[in-house]
């Protein structure tokens, strides 16, 4: 806990200021807004405790006063390998998915949708990130219920035992290490749930959020989806995904590459009932996916005009060699060709060099990857496949 008053006079001296609080709601175009006239709430002050998180960046949870008298917390946060800007950019995509997905008679039926936040960057490095309360990542979920169960197995003893393993990756993984991290976000569910109905509705919201954010991650490439970027909002069991730097695929060409197309390992299946991951998981799988693929060229526009941004560079090393070698000012982007071509592909059903398949077998073959034991033996240890 820091004080605001000798942390951040210069801030402090803002205040009050006309600029609006960057909230989701006042960044959206609302129809509303044009009847009622201008409605932004400004920042009026700022409360003098700054919660400073434990994470390894240390970003500063801070309080903010409107000028209805209400309270807004964002997050500001600074990020040294990634980028604000892919944030933001993601969260204008997953609006647009929520907007395809809300004209969809069935999916608006079961009120499929990506949790959305506002995300407003200052610069490459820096931001504000709006605040959602009552998240716990899944990694703390699980790992709280392990220490309850008395399961001491530690990360580095697992690490030590790879290094000395005799057997293959997947022998190691399905008979050394999975039995050793029984699931337990079934049970976490139950606890934090106590009310029959109450427990039902948020392993509803649970499975269809995992779902519709496994298959949007899927066509976005959206990688480094590990215990700590994926949180559950606890007051609905809305499944919430965070940090999006590692985007287009990029997790193929990490030094560990991620085989699998999103996260679906063996607690998050357990979370979802005793028949996941087929049911609800699959049909709103199809759903979305269905949804996604009639709007091709929607998706397309939008996706491309985030590629050929030229504030933010989506594949670092690629991206500026070939920007700086280019003779021509217009010339067309290859990592941004490249790309965009892939989504295509996503979107046309076209998994690997194979034919098209049906939205039922993209779905099938997409679960399959993911569920993998050989995939997942070779994922690297700090995404901890084995929960």
């Amino acid at each position: 806990m820091i004080k605001a008053s000798s942390a951040l006079k210069g801030l402090l001296r803002l205040f009050p200021s006309p600029v609006a609080i960057p909230t989701q709601k006042a960044l959206s175009c609302q129809p509303e807004s044009f009847v009622d006239g201008d409605s932004h709430v400004r920042f009026h002050g700022v409360d003098e405790e700054v919660v400073l998180m434990p994470s390894l960046m240390k970003p500063k949870k801070v309080s903010f006063r409107g000028s209805d008298g209400r309270r807004y917390v964002f997050l500001c946060k600074r990020e040294d390998s990634g980028d604000m800007r892919k944030d933001a950019r993601l969260m204008d995509f997953a609006r647009v998915v929520n907007r395809l997905l809300g004209k969809d008679s069935q999916s608006k039926q079961r009120s499929l949708s990506l949790r959305t936040y506002e995300v407003l960057p200052l610069n490459e490095e820096c931001g504000l990130v709006e605040w959602v309360d009552n998240l716990v990542s899944i990694r703390a979920a699980y790992l709280n219920m392990y220490r309850s169960k008395g399961f001491t197995t530690s990360f580095q003893e697992i690490i030590k035992a790879k290094e000395v393993k005799t057997c293959s990756d997947v022998e190691f993984f399905d008979e050394f290490v999975t039995p050793l991290f029984p699931v337990m976000l079934h049970s976490f569910f139950v606890r934090k749930y106590r009310d029959p109905s109450t427990w039902l509705e948020a392993r509803r919201r649970f499975t269809r959020s995992v779902a519709v954010w496994s298959m949007t991650g899927y066509i976005v490439g959206l990688g480094d989806r590990h215990g700590e970027n994926i949180t559950i909002e606890m007051s609905t069991g809305t499944c919430v995904h965070v940090d999006f730097a590692c985007m287009f695929d990029k997790g193929l060409t990490l030094k560990v590459p991620e085989l699998v197309p999103f996260r679906l390992t063996r607690n998050l299946i357990d979370a979802m009932g005793i028949h996941a991951p087929e049911g609800a998981f699959r049909r709103v799988s199809e759903m979305t996916l269905e949804c996604l693929r009639q709007n091709k060229e929607t998706l397309m526009s939008v996706l491309e005009t985030f590629l050929h941004d030229p504030l933010v560079e989506w594949n670092t090393s690629s991206f500026s060699k070939e920007r700086a070698t280019s003779s021509k000012p217009n010339a067309k982007n290859a990592y941004a060709v490249r790309t965009l071509r892939a989504v295509e592909m996503k979107l046309e059903g076209i998994v690997g060099s194979g034919l098209a398949l049906s939205i039922e077998g993209q779905v099938q073959r997409l679960i399959h990857e993911a569920t993998s034991s050989e995939n997942l033996s070779k994922m690297y240890p700090g995404w901890m496949a084995w929960v």
